[in-house]
């Protein structure tokens, strides 16, 4: 994928659902999975192409008040982070996030992803056009879903 000879390719890593009321068993598990974004970076790095990494939730988990120790799940703390690596210079950010938790630890369904995984997929869909030059492209593949307001929302990454 990275010498462009394919397209997406996924890492996924199976037993994230670590809430056996300890705290060990995340750390663990979020190590594990840091680990394989660090080899997928410095694999980029090595060979000098831009990447871009999203890390999705199937359905979030939530600790006992106060502490990372995890007792079940909750689809309300679902989420999605993305990063994107260039190889010529760190990448210039408009802003850090889009979309936040409630003090509650939910998703806020008052922003434009916080109620609607598809506007989620498509936001870093769009932030992947505009890592890439081509953020013109997205109304013509995927045509009068977002304003170009709503759409420039969405950007996380300049150009």
């Amino acid at each position: 994928m990275l010498k462009g000879q394919s397209g997406p390719g996924v890492i996924s890593i199976g037993g994230c659902d670590y809430h056996d009321g300890t705290q060990t068993a995340g750390d663990t598990k979020d190590r594990e999975i840091g680990i394989e974004i660090g080899r997928a970076v410095e694999y980029a790095h090595k060979i000098q192409v831009p990447l871009m990494i999203q890390v999705i939730t199937d359905g979030g988990i939530y600790p006992r008040e106060g502490s990372r120790t995890w007792q079940g799940d909750s689809v309300d703390t679902c989420m999605s982070v993305v990063g994107y690596y260039r190889p010529d210079a760190a990448p210039k950010y408009i802003r850090q996030q889009v979309g936040a938790y409630t003090n509650t630890q939910g998703a806020d369904q008052s922003t434009i992803v916080g109620a609607n995984p598809l506007f989620a997929a498509y936001g870093v869909f769009a932030n992947y056009l505009q890592a890439a030059g081509r953020l013109g492209e997205f109304q013509k593949i995927i045509p009068g879903v977002f304003s170009d307001q709503q759409l420039q929302s969405l950007l996380i990454f300049e150009g």
